[in-house]
């Protein structure tokens, strides 16, 4: 079947899957900072909001800024409400770096396994680093 995508396709695609989040925890975890407008009709509120809650109950550093008035918009870092806020990219992180890298500054360094597999009911989804790149794996079970 042409553009067939069978729920273990669905799931190694889905950012929020949290049965691949609560495996991905058990390794280094990454700090998500995000922005979403209460006006976006495109994207929804409350998926969002319930991703950032899934990270947070599996111990990762998540921060979602939720823009949903008239006055949070500056015109120039948030230019609107629709999907996407007209968002300056070069102000978003002159903003929000400097915080990252001091957070990450403070983490502990350690040595993190570079691979991770992620199974689903008819797949294992396997990911190595070696050296700057990302060896990708798939077998079926």
């Amino acid at each position: 079947m042409p553009n067939y995508f069978s729920r273990s396709r669905y799931e190694i695609r889905d950012v929020a899957f949290k049965g691949h989040l609560a495996n991905q925890a058990g390794n280094k975890k990454p700090i998500y900072v995000g922005y979403h407008s209460s006006e976006d009709n495109i994207a929804n509120l409350d998926d969002k909001i319930a991703f950032y809650e899934s990270l947070k109950a599996l111990g990762y550093d998540a921060t979602l800024h939720v823009i949903n008035k008239q006055s949070q918009v500056d015109g120039k870092f948030i230019k609107n409400l629709g999907h996407g806020m007209d968002m300056s990219i070069k102000t978003l992180i002159l903003k929000e770096l400097p915080p990252l890298l001091e957070k990450l500054s403070k983490q502990k360094k350690s040595k993190v396994k570079k691979q991770i597999s992620y199974k689903t009911d008819e797949w294992i989804y396997s990911f190595k680093e070696f050296g700057s790149k990302i060896i990708a794996k798939c077998e079926k079970i």
